[in-house]
């Protein structure tokens, strides 16, 4: 049976669909990826720095694309 699923090229997930040792499994991954996220603070902030250093970076670039233009 499992072979006629992969066959028809159906994921592991959709294969393992409403047998409730899965779906466990899989509440648990979400729980425990919750619980190490709990320096979201921290990760914004992180992110934020990030995409201020891009800015930055991207306006260096213009002017050293202009200063080689000349």
């Amino acid at each position: 049976m499992k072979e006629k699923y992969l066959e028809l090229g159906i994921s592991g997930l959709q294969l393992n669909k409403g047998r409730q040792i899965m779906k466990s499994k899989i509440n648990n991954n979400k729980s425990t990826k919750i619980s190490n996220n709990s320096d979201s603070q921290d990760q914004s902030n992180s992110s934020l720095s990030v995409y201020e250093e891009l800015k930055l970076l991207r306006k260096e670039n213009k002017l050293l694309k202009r200063k080689m233009k000349h």
